[in-house]
């Protein structure tokens, strides 16, 4: 059974950010067909995975998302969580060390 997950991407002021690149990786999965979930943003700084995991719910995932601003600097971010429910996720990005 799958949960429904969406993830919003945010510059640290709050604002969205349009066109994120974001990679799931579940960390339990058995197949490496179902670890990785690629997806991008929308205008409103939003992705939703309908079904994220045909698997066992109670996976591990870490959610990370990239970005370049209009100046063209990079911008980075992640998130961790266990998933067993329909879960809204906040990516905020910071600048890479």
């Amino acid at each position: 059974m799958g949960v429904r997950l969406t993830v919003r991407v945010q510059f640290p002021d709050g604002s969205p950010v349009s066109g994120a690149q974001i990679r799931g990786v579940n960390h339990d999965a058995w197949s490496a067909k179902h670890r990785d979930w690629p997806a991008t943003t929308d205008l409103s700084g939003t992705h939703t995975w309908d079904s994220i995991d045909k698997g066992t719910l109670g996976d591990r995932y870490t959610f990370s998302a990239t970005a370049t601003d209009l100046r063209g600097d990079k911008w980075v971010g992640e998130v961790a969580v266990r998933l067993s429910k329909d879960t809204d996720l906040v990516i905020t990005l910071h600048r890479p060390d």
